[in-house]
């Protein structure tokens, strides 16, 4: 059993690590989307659970896989796989992956569109907007990869039982063929085996993907028909397998040997295979014999450290033309993601620029609604002055007019005042007289009383004569 063949028993784990997390995500979101749907919660309650049951049969196959990557020899892991019955859980897990897309639009009553969009809404508002249609292309891939995986499982057991057994198998030889032919399918198509489970190999798988109705699907199941827990009928060795031409069962009870893929099996080949000779075959060998099978071993040793040369210098240029590959793909989509960044930024431009044309053209729409409102608001203005202007005329009109007769009035007051002043200074003036003649006439008065007076008073002292004079001058 070659590396590669154990390779492709080991490349099962990551398919299987997929469909887990598919289940997972799926179970998921039905059980979500049972919560929110009156119609048919029950049905999507239960497809969840038969997801759930699939997520632990993928779990358990998966445990029982990954002791490869620390366990690398083929009988154990050939041993291993038969008493855990790989291939049966395997199946099981793909089996549940046939009819989904048809049984998940079975569980919408109506219209399937219908159904359809809610699904697709739903599953949408939970993985942020992603498309559904991406859950879907993950299981067909993930079908694809287990169907290429349960082919190169059961070629590798297939062929693990043809070099054991030594005998003519047509139905071996047909499997361990159509694999074959599917290997190389892969290898003209530039797919290796290590990238099978690459996206560069799941662009690529349906260019090789083998009819559902052929061999291959007959062949995974005649990897499972080899198990050591089915009855088998006897079967014959052929060449050097047993001397004698012995008939021996393959499960003990029809010969006298175990199976040969049992531990006891491989005793008793180890034991009367000439490839590995007894003790009692290595002493009846000569020296010829003993050097010519030395010479053998040494040769076989010598071409398989050749052959692991050249399969090390194959992988390395394989590497190295991988890497280049990857570079230039790095190099093509740098340069892509150059030219899709280029015209973003140049629809950009034009996106901003016919922005700032249209911001441009509603500033000069604006300035124009403007000097429209600014020159209604001047004529609006120029009219209220007008009608201001007139009012104030009629305003200092009648303010003339009122001041006219205000001072017509104030006139005709100060021409009243002023002959009632003229009145009141004519009768000052003639009290003032009267006043003035009355005094004189009580001076005159006064001073004749006087003269009187003094006439008499001389009269009475004797001065007689010149007081008389005095008095009559």
């Amino acid at each position: 059993m070659s590396g590669l063949e154990v390779l492709s028993i080991i490349v099962a784990v990551p398919a299987l690590l997929d469909l887990g997390k598919y289940c997972s995500d799926m179970s998921g979101y039905l059980y979500d989307f049972a919560k929110n749907s009156k119609k048919s919660q029950l049905e999507i309650t239960k497809y969840a659970l038969e997801l759930e049951a699939t997520k632990a049969i993928i779990k358990e196959a998966w445990s029982d896989l990954q002791q490869y990557e620390e366990d690398s020899e083929p009988t154990k892991i050939l041993h291993s796989l038969m008493r855990n019955s790989v291939f049966t859980k395997i199946n099981a897990a793909s089996a549940y992956l046939n009819d989904d897309l048809a049984r998940l639009m079975s569980l919408f009553h109506g219209d399937s569109s219908r159904g359809w969009i809610r699904m697709k809404t739903h599953v949408r508002w939970q993985r942020k907007k992603k498309d559904l249609l991406e859950l879907f292309l993950r299981m067909e891939n993930i079908k694809s990869n287990l169907h290429l995986c349960i082919l190169m499982l059961s070629s590798a057991y297939l062929k693990a039982q043809w070099r054991r057994r030594r005998r003519y198998n047509r139905k071996i030889l047909r499997q361990i063929r159509l694999v074959e032919k599917l290997r190389a399918e892969l290898k003209a198509n530039g797919v290796d085996e290590e990238d099978i489970f690459t996206p560069r190999y799941l662009s690529q798988l349906k260019k090789v993907q083998p009819d559902s109705g052929s061999d291959s699907e007959r062949g995974t199941d005649s990897g499972e028909s080899d198990s050591p827990n089915r009855p088998r009928g006897p079967t014959r060795p052929s060449g050097g397998g047993s001397p004698g031409g012995e008939w021996h069962g393959d499960d003990g009870r029809s010969g006298g040997h175990a199976h040969l893929s049992s531990p006891e099996g491989l005793k008793w080949w180890k034991r009367h295979s000439t490839e590995n000779p007894g003790p009692e075959q290595r002493r009846s060998m000569s020296r010829r014999e003993r050097r010519e099978r030395r010479e053998r071993r040494e040769k076989e040793r010598r071409q398989r450290q050749e052959k692991v040369q050249q399969e090390k210098e194959r992988q390395q240029e394989k590497e190295r033309q991988q890497e280049k590959e990857r570079q230039q793909e790095k190099e093509r989509q740098q340069e892509k993601e150059r030219q899709q960044e280029k015209e973003r930024q140049q629809e950009k431009e034009r996106q901003q620029e016919k922005e700032r044309q249209q911001e441009k053209e509603r500033q000069q729409e604006k300035e124009r609604q403007q000097e429209k409102e600014r020159q209604r608001e001047k004529e609006i203005q120029q009219e209220e002055k007008r009608q201001r202007e007139k009012e104030r005329e009629q305003e200092e009109e009648e303010e003339e007019e009122e001041e006219e007769r205000q001072q017509k009035k104030r006139d005709q007051e100060q021409k009243r005042l002023e002959e009632k002043r003229w009145q009141e200074k004519a009768q000052r003036a003639r009290r003032r007289r009267e006043e003035d003649a009355k005094a004189e006439q009580q001076e005159a008065e006064a001073e004749r009383q006087a003269t009187e007076r003094g006439f008499f008073e001389a009269l009475g002292r004797g001065k007689g004569r010149d007081h008389e004079l005095a008095f009559v001058r």
